[in-house]
């Protein structure tokens, strides 16, 4: 028998009981011990999952993104691991990892979604878009904020990696030594010409955007030029300071990355992004007379000039103008590409031709945006609305037909299916309403012509910047002629098949050129089209 003693009173208590009680305290801290490491062990765990994950898909720094986008079933069992973590069992040092692989991650995983994609700012609201970590709701921009706050370490940003070529290299590192990582990375950042150069002849400084977007991080100018005098060991406070060009373009290596840029139709720009193209088509069809071995061609040479820029939230808009020249000829008497000529002419004027018209035949606006899927590519949804150009676009007793009366409005779905590393599968899908006109509500014949349009057309990149695609199409058509308000049905067609080739001048200027045979449902009608275009865009 033992007695314990309270600073009030004795009471005996069985040795037995005393050490039960010693037992019990040393299990309950012993599981909240190992309760403790192993929830810290599963963060770890959830973070080496993306580490191991990312170290098979890249090289330098640099992200192989179409390999990558195959394991994107894996990629996001990770980014649900990070979306749910508990990271409290960490300690400080570790949460400032696990927040810097979280931010790489949910950057990669965003890029994996949109690709292929030349830049993340081709990806709308790339820095904004709500994502979760650790079961609460942030963006990266906010992510980034949060981690640079709980370290106070300017340092943060040579780990942070952006997707973009000009951001720090991705850095594989254990949580449990992000200090020494960002150390390591200090080291490599600062003897890297991609983020400073110095030149003694010119006593100048060039430096990455990094240090003119983030300079009150680095404590203001002062405070960095004397941090790069110590490190160079010499007294750079004289020297001036300017800042390098911001490389935006995908942080990527692979074989289409090598290959060089290439077109991607499916790719909503970001806000400052935007696109100007030409694309001038030439169709011509010949139609047989009264049984005579005379023709008649009509032709129209039709330009569309588009400009298109990104609004950051997930529209792009832009006008469209369509500037048309058209001929209507025998085939014995004038030229196959009268057409191109621009020029006036009305019924009997000129004996050879039947009549010419040329000019602003429609404008307008269109307007894309992306329809997200769940887990699944997305695709684009195109609206395009035009008005008439000129009066009497239909033609009357002195002119022919030019274009349409009323207003247009197409609509199309676009969908890609990447089919390996050197080709893909575009898919085009939607329906044209022409000459929408207010006259359909009065007793005026009006004809509206519906037209169902499915076009595929399958690319191949055979080398650098060059792409080779053929294209088919089907398109059924309903006619209306409505008049005294009674209706009259009409169905017809046509179908097209061509070949195409299109390459990269440069970064940001396209070419392309694309030729066709019409397979049409009038007996007897021969027809054809030649197109050239031209694009630029600033990615």
């Amino acid at each position: 028998m033992v007695v314990y003693k309270t600073n009030y009173i004795i009471y005996p208590v069985n040795t037995r009981i005393v050490l039960m009680i010693i037992f019990y305290r040393f299990l309950f801290t012993t599981l909240c011990l190992i309760f403790t490491f192993q929830s810290a062990l599963a963060q770890q765990n959830d973070i080496d999952d993306f580490r191991l994950l990312l170290s098979q898909y890249t090289s330098n720094g640099f992200v192989d993104y179409p390999q990558l986008k195959t394991a994107l079933s894996e990629i996001q069992l990770c980014i649900s691991d990070i979306e749910n973590a508990n990271v409290q069992a960490l300690n400080e040092e570790e949460q400032i990892g696990f927040y810097i692989h979280a931010y790489n991650a949910h950057v990669i995983h965003q890029i994996i979604k949109h690709y292929p994609v030349k830049s993340v700012k081709a990806i709308p609201g790339f820095f904004t878009n709500e994502i979760k970590v650790a079961n609460n709701n942030t963006s990266l921009n906010d992510l980034e904020s949060m981690i640079l706050d709980q370290s106070k370490n300017p340092t943060i940003h040579y780990l942070l990696v952006c997707g973009a070529k000009s951001c720090p290299p991705l850095i594989d590192f254990d949580i449990s030594e992000t200090n020494q990582a960002l150390e390591k990375a200090e080291q490599s950042i600062l003897s890297s010409e991609t983020f400073v150069r110095i030149n003694q002849d010119a006593q100048s400084i060039q430096l990455s955007k990094i240090y003119q977007w983030y300079e009150k991080d680095f404590g203001g100018r002062e405070e960095l030029v004397n941090k790069l005098s110590s490190f160079f060991n010499e007294n750079l406070a004289t020297y001036s300071i300017s800042y390098l060009p911001y490389n935006w373009q995908l942080n990527e290596y692979s074989v289409i990355a090598e290959q060089g840029p290439r077109y991607q139709p499916t790719l909503l720009f970001d806000k400052g992004i935007s696109e100007f193209k030409i694309f001038s088509n030439y169709y011509t069809q010949a139609d047989v007379l009264d049984g005579s071995n005379n023709k008649i061609r009509h032709s129209f040479f039709t330009n569309t000039i588009q400009y298109i820029f990104g609004t950051g939230k997930n529209l792009n808009i832009g006008p469209v103008l369509r500037l048309r020249s058209v001929a209507r000829h025998s085939t014995a008497s004038r030229p196959y590409f009268e057409g191109l000529k621009f020029r006036q002419a009305s019924f009997n004027e000129d004996p050879e031709v039947q009549y010419a018209r040329a000019g602003i035949s429609a404008y307008g606006l269109q307007a894309r945006h992306e329809v997200k899927r769940k887990n699944k590519d997305g695709f684009l949804m195109i609206h395009t609305f035009l008005l008439p150009g000129m009066k009497n676009n239909e033609g009357n007793d002195q002119e022919g037909f030019f274009d349409w009366n009323g207003a247009q409005y197409t609509f199309q779905s676009w969908f890609v299916k990447d089919l390996g590393l050197k080709a893909n599968i575009f898919y085009d899908v939607g329906i044209t309403l022409e000459n929408l006109h207010p006259d359909w509500f009065t007793d005026e014949a009006i004809f509206l012509q519906n037209t169902l349009n499915n076009t595929l057309i399958l690319s191949w990149f055979p080398i650098k910047k060059t792409t080779v695609y053929g294209l088919a199409n089907i398109s059924p058509q309903m006619g209306i002629f409505r008049q005294a308000k009674e209706n009259n049905y009409s169905f017809g067609g046509f179908g097209q098949i061509g070949i195409g080739y299109k390459y990269f001048i440069t970064d940001h200027i396209e070419i392309e050129t694309l030729g066709s045979l019409f397979l049409n449902t009038v007996e007897g009608r021969d027809s054809q089209t030649i197109n050239l275009g031209i694009r630029y865009n600033n990615l």
